[in-house]
């Protein structure tokens, strides 16, 4: 009797071990993989993927095609000092599509992240409204909206990303490996 409640765990134990080799395998053999820095990174139907201290980063673009020198030097600490986070964008703007990646990525690393918008909408009726303006040391604003020059600051407590709808992927591909890979 006892061994046959061993056989379900070491077979699920055994599965586990062999897809982990498997992905490991495929992961070391891709012919799309890059190094960026110290990083591998390997294309994936979901974008582009690599790994620090475990942890997967996903993001939508090539890594190669980033400008990480535009990213301002403020580091993931700083940002949760404050008591709150508030992650704000426009909804009418339609870029939530871009703002998925920056959300699964930096999400887990925000003690005390709040979903709020920056113009009151049917969307926006349960959130709060916050822009740059409302940027505090308690309070620090990350923005997120379109506009004619692309660009990435850190001024008075507001991490703002700001740009044309289609240079936005890349910009905030930019400010994740920014701040994941620090």
């Amino acid at each position: 009797m006892e061994t046959k409640k061993l056989i379900l765990p070491l077979f699920l134990a055994g599965l586990m071990i062999l897809s982990v080799i498997g992905f490991a395998l495929v992961y070391n053999d891709n012919p799309d993989r890059i190094k960026l820095g110290e990083y591998y990174f390997a294309q994936t139907d979901a974008g582009w993927m690599t790994y620090k201290d475990n942890q997967q980063i996903a993001i939508s673009s090539d890594p190669r095609t980033l400008n990480m020198n535009s990213v301002p030097e403020v580091s993931l600490n700083e940002i949760n000092s404050a008591n709150r986070i508030y992650f704000t964008f426009n909804p009418e703007e339609g870029i939530q599509p871009y703002l998925g990646y920056f959300y699964t990525n930096l999400r887990p690393k925000f003690k005390n992240m709040i979903l709020a918008c920056t113009k009151d909408t049917p969307e926006c009726s349960q959130l709060p409204l916050k822009s740059c303006e409302d940027a505090s040391q308690s309070e620090i604003v990350i923005q997120i909206q379109e506009a004619v020059i692309p660009s990435i600051s850190y001024q008075d407590n507001c991490l703002l990303v700001q740009g044309p709808k289609e240079e936005l992927p890349k910009l905030i591909d930019s400010l994740i490996l920014g701040l994941l890979l620090e």
